[in-house]
């Protein structure tokens, strides 16, 4: 698994020969959503269900990239955990990790509320359906 300072000692290598090339796009995040837009087309260049964001982390004057975002994916249906790396210049890649770490604990809070909901509501249901069936014999009748 490539962590995320692999990947930045690798962009500074690549930077170093040259070979490294940008693609402007928007990153999308919502409560289901994580999703790369190319800025000029609008077409979905990756889309991710948010489950799979591992990490994400924000990298500030490590080399001439000033300010890199790293997102950690892990696919459900791949093996492999990609390592995304944006350079952000309009909005500071720490504000935008703080954003999607803020949404990932609230989602995370949202779903375990949800698994103590169903917890309580199955124990609920289940000691009403045993107290109905819980007459004793004698005081049953039929009419």
């Amino acid at each position: 698994m490539a962590t995320v300072d692999h990947c930045i000692n690798k962009l500074k290598l690549l930077d170093a020969k040259g070979k490294i090339w940008g693609q402007d796009m928007i990153l999308q995040l919502n409560d289901t959503i994580f999703k790369l837009v190319d800025i000029e087309t609008k077409d979905d260049l990756e889309l991710f269900p948010i489950e799979s964001i591992r990490d994400s982390q924000a990298i500030l004057n490590s080399c001439i990239y000033n300010s890199v975002l790293a997102v950690t994916i892990k696919d459900r249906s791949k093996k492999n955990t990609s390592v995304f790396l944006f350079q952000c210049e309009e909005i500071s890649a720490e504000l935008i990790q703080i954003d999607i770490d803020n949404m990932l604990r609230g989602l995370k809070e949202e779903q375990e509320n949800q698994h103590k909901l169903r917890f309580v509501i199955h124990k609920n249901i289940k000691s009403r359906t045993r107290r109905r069936f819980c007459i004793p014999f004698d005081q049953l009748w039929v009419e």
